[in-house]
């Protein structure tokens, strides 16, 4: 018995370009649609090019996932008459009052290569985003700023820091994280950190004011105003009594040089 040979295609829609400060801008605001709109429109222009005929066989097409977010979805449909779903794609311009059209990224005959291509598409828009993101921290930040803090909250459950000649320095866990290149620390990193498993709660920022920001929670931040120590004031990690606990020893300056290259 043979089965049903069929193509899977993953597209993207991509909103028509707008003008903004005299440079040609392409939206990536989340579109509020969902697989059935879109299956509906796909229909329309295949009867609209194709006729009764076209109507008929792309009642076989199937829209099995769409991500309003990334506006990545995949598309099932049968072999013979994937051309004819390709080329009449060319022909859709708008879905919903939505000025738009489809971008094929891939065509494959089985679903886990189109999957692995959305994976890596979404990968790809995460570093462009990440990228961006840096670029604007690195314009914001003015070489050789000084690292103002606040005074201490007093609170002994929130994580207490001392800035030691350029060094964030922990007394438990030996983690430091170097401020003293200001210019090519716009982020920080807490590389011996084990409480955290992800990269972006161990990753920090200089913000606005001044201020050490914890790029995965804004609320979380380092000040600093000539005090012996820094606190972290709205720290969630409760994993290891007294780890995130910071305090300035002579005998572990000669270890941060060590630990910082």
């Amino acid at each position: 018995m043979v089965r049903t040979k069929v193509r899977w295609v993953l597209f993207e829609l991509v909103e028509d370009p707008v003008i903004q400060q005299d440079k040609v801008v392409f939206p990536r605001t989340p579109l509020n649609i969902t697989e059935g709109t879109i299956l509906n429109n796909i229909w329309l222009t295949i009867t609209a090019n194709y006729g009764d005929f076209g109507n008929g066989m792309s009642r076989g097409i199937v829209v099995k996932w769409f991500n309003p977010s990334t506006r990545v979805g995949i598309i099932r449909v049968p072999r013979d008459y994937a051309d004819m779903l390709l080329a009449s794609l060319f022909f859709l311009r708008r879905i919903e009052n939505i000025p738009c059209s489809f971008r094929i990224l891939h065509v494959s005959g089985t679903i886990i290569a189109v999957q692995k291509q959305a994976i890596i598409r979404d990968r790809d828009i995460y570093l462009e985003e990440q990228a961006k993101a840096s670029e604007r921290v690195d314009k914001s930040w003015q070489p050789g700023a000084r690292i103002e803090l606040r005074p201490p909250a007093g609170d002994k459950k929130h994580q207490q820091w001392t800035f030691n000649d350029g060094f964030l320095i922990n007394r438990l866990s030996g983690c430091v994280m170097s401020v003293k290149q200001a210019k090519t620390n716009q982020t920080l990193v807490q590389g011996r950190r084990l409480a955290k498993d992800q990269a972006d709660t161990q990753r920090w920022q200089y913000g606005p004011d001044n201020k050490i920001t914890l790029q995965a929670l804004s609320s979380c931040s380092l000040n600093t105003q000539q005090v012996p120590r820094l606190i972290n004031a709205d720290d969630d990690d409760d994993e290891q009594e007294g780890g995130g606990r910071w305090t300035c020893v002579e005998e572990l300056v000669e270890q941060t040089e060590r630990l910082c290259l």
